[in-house]
């Protein structure tokens, strides 16, 4: 969409909107950005939509990706997002060609909403693997004081 537009953003818009977002996502949607990225490869390859060579050499640029510290990755302040710091980072290595069809039949609605979902299960997976925890410690207390007697007090 952006293509469409005559002007780039303004700095306003860039400094309260674009750098905060993409700053923030670099912390919370990097990883899980590569993650839908790979699975989305492999259905366009699956489905024949690209041939194996360029899904080759697009998996290449996602691992590099990978393996890139996400505070490594240039991030152009006039792209809205990491999504577009990213494929523009896949594009370069590869050429348009063949790295912008990793785009192919996805939206950024979608896709976003995919890395809501994917962080919220990881924060929802923690937070039960925290409370396991916690009622271990409490049960190894309760099994380690069986014989200690405490007062009752009622009101």
């Amino acid at each position: 969409m952006r293509e469409r537009l005559k002007e780039s953003p303004s700095e306003v818009v860039i400094k309260y909107l674009f750098e905060p977002v993409i700053k923030g996502d670099l912390d919370s949607a990097y990883y899980p950005l590569i993650e839908v990225n790979k699975a989305h490869l492999i259905m366009l390859l699956e489905k024949g939509i690209i041939h194996s060579n360029d899904g080759r050499k697009i998996a290449e640029a996602i691992k590099e990706l990978e393996l890139l510290d996400p505070k490594e990755l240039y991030i152009d302040r006039y792209s809205e997002d990491l999504y577009s710091n990213m494929e523009a980072y896949i594009i370069e290595k590869i050429g348009a060609d063949i790295g912008g069809q990793l785009h192919t039949g996805r939206s950024r609605n979608d896709l976003f909403g995919t890395i809501t979902r994917m962080n919220s299960r990881s924060q929802l997976l923690n937070a039960c693997s925290q409370i396991l925890e916690l009622r271990k410690s409490i049960l190894q207390l309760a099994e380690e004081n069986m014989d200690t007697i405490m007062p009752g007090y009622t009101c």
